[in-house]
């Protein structure tokens, strides 16, 4: 199998658990994974000097980094580099992890390999509605006409939600049989693990929060469309309302382009909000959500959700927005509460619902946490996606426009 990728930096390292997955897709899959990956220069220099790629000690995944100072300069000799290897290397599988310049190379490389099935993958919203183009018009408008180019040359398609899979479908004329819906495995299973009450409460503490404070959390990264101002308004509004509940947000805030101090000021309630801005290491967010009462997500879109599968495994109710990928991990009503795009007002009433009844909050969490790990967890996904490579190469080649 032949891999192109944008994000090279995760694959140069041959310890990262980047790579881990893809020695689990090529242990499951039972074959060789080479990949062509975008990375930084000083990660190419490095991994030049190991001996132009990163291989695992089995020799089942090997990387080739292609550098570039920036993403369109790297693109020709990412491209250049798919095309040599497909030939070299003639693989029965070519798998592009996103339908843009990844996705160019994939081509290129099917036509160096033309007996090898094309699988483009898509971890976003780009066909299922026109919330990622109204975020920046003119360039994402020109990168979905690539996507749909390079859709109609493939011949089959991975996505991470059932919307997207239906709106591809008919975008760019793919069978329903050659578009699988399955998200990208990650391992879920350390945040079901048990928190004891004293790791519990340090957790607290640090989140801002007393023993028995209803605690309010909000996880990722704070770029636009995750819509930190409806999220921090609806968390205004439930603090108002409950002067006991409390408010953490964990996440990069230099990444965030909004005034977010004036927003947290503009609550009135800015005592009661804990920012972790530098955000924490992985391995540390499952006692923070164990520490939490209910999770909040507020985005514009989402591909999938990770954080939302996090949480659920870690037995938290969410109130999120009814984008896509919400919508595949929350059940409405039975593992948390869905709600309209930008509705601040009905995310804080429903959280308040979950704050008055700790019997719902804890039936909910219950049964997110078996969904999560019955249908998310890190083993099964990662069948999942060896399954349709496998179910791919069987129907083989596809009449391409």
């Amino acid at each position: 199998m032949l891999m192109t990728s944008l994000a090279g930096d995760g694959l140069s390292d041959a310890s990262s658990g980047t790579m881990d997955r893809q020695r689990d897709y090529a242990r499951a899959a039972g074959a060789a994974v080479e990949i062509v990956a975008l990375t930084s220069p000083a990660r190419a220099v490095a991994a030049a000097a190991a001996g132009d790629a990163v291989a695992d000690a089995a020799g089942r995944v090997r990387v080739i980094p292609v550098a570039g100072a920036s993403m369109l300069r790297a693109v020709p000799g990412l491209i250049r580099v798919a095309r040599a290897r497909a030939a070299v290397f003639q693989p029965a599988l070519i798998y592009t992890q996103d339908p843009f310049f990844s996705g160019l190379a994939g081509l290129a490389a099917s036509r160096a390999a033309p007996g090898a099935v094309l699988l483009v993958g898509n971890h976003s919203t780009i066909f299922s509605g026109d919330r990622w183009i109204a975020e920046k018009p003119a360039r994402n408008c020109l990168l979905k006409r690539l996507a749909a180019h390079v859709f109609r040359h493939a011949d089959a398609a991975r996505v991470v939600n059932v919307d997207e899979a239906a709106a591809l479908a008919l975008a760019c004329d793919l069978e329903p049989a050659r578009i699988d819906a399955i998200p990208m495995p990650f391992a879920i299973e350390p945040f079901a693990r048990p928190v004891d009450s004293a790791e519990r409460i340090r957790a607290r503490a640090m989140l801002g929060a007393g023993p028995d404070d209803p605690l309010l959390l909000w996880v990722g990264r704070p770029v636009p469309f995750k819509r930190l101002p409806v999220v921090i308004d609806a968390a205004g509004k439930v603090l108002r309302a409950r002067p006991d509940a409390r408010f953490a947000m964990v996440g990069d805030r230099r990444l965030a382009r909004e005034d977010l101090d004036a927003m947290i000021t503009a609550t009135g309630a800015a005592d009661r909000i804990t920012w972790l801005d530098q955000g924490l290491p992985h391995d540390a967010l499952p006692a923070v959500f164990a520490a939490a009462d209910v999770f909040l997500m507020g985005s514009h879109y989402e591909g999938f959700g990770g954080v939302l599968v996090e949480a659920a495994a870690a037995g938290l109710p969410a109130v999120s927005t009814a984008a896509d990928g919400p919508r595949a991990v929350i059940e409405d009503g039975v593992t948390g509460w869905l709600v309209p795009v930008d509705d601040a007002a009905a995310l804080a009433h429903n959280t308040l619902v979950l704050l008055a009844d700790p019997e719902m909050r804890v039936r909910m969490g219950a049964t997110a946490r078996a969904r999560a790990l019955d249908r998310f967890g890190y083993r099964a996904t990662l069948d999942r996606v060896v399954e349709s490579w496998q179910r791919q190469l069987a129907l083989g080649h596809r009449n391409r426009s």
